[in-house]
């Protein structure tokens, strides 16, 4: 019969993790939470024709993006230009 000591094997196994190029414990600062400027938002548009849905598309396809990096693109073109007509206040 065998026995485990379960205190060696989680040694031998945080020793291999080290070895690894890892630390164990993680380091606290890798799990602190992300302050709300880091975070990615999210924005859910509805009620949007599918027709142009199916433009959208096609039009980000056509110049070899995502639809997210197109309607970036658009939507940081409009600010731009709201702001350098006094519209908007300058962004950061």
């Amino acid at each position: 019969m065998l026995l485990l000591d379960w205190g060696v094997l989680w040694y031998t196994g945080c020793c291999q993790w080290q070895q690894n190029g890892y630390q164990w414990p993680p380091p606290l600062d890798d799990m602190a939470p992300k302050s709300a400027h880091d975070k990615p938002a999210h924005l859910n548009i509805r009620e949007i024709p599918r027709e142009t849905l199916f433009r959208l598309k096609m039009a980000a396809a056509a110049e070899q993006k995502t639809v997210k990096d197109l309607v970036l693109e658009l939507v940081e073109k409009k600010i731009q230009e709201l702001e350098r007509k006094g519209i908007l206040p300058k962004g950061k």
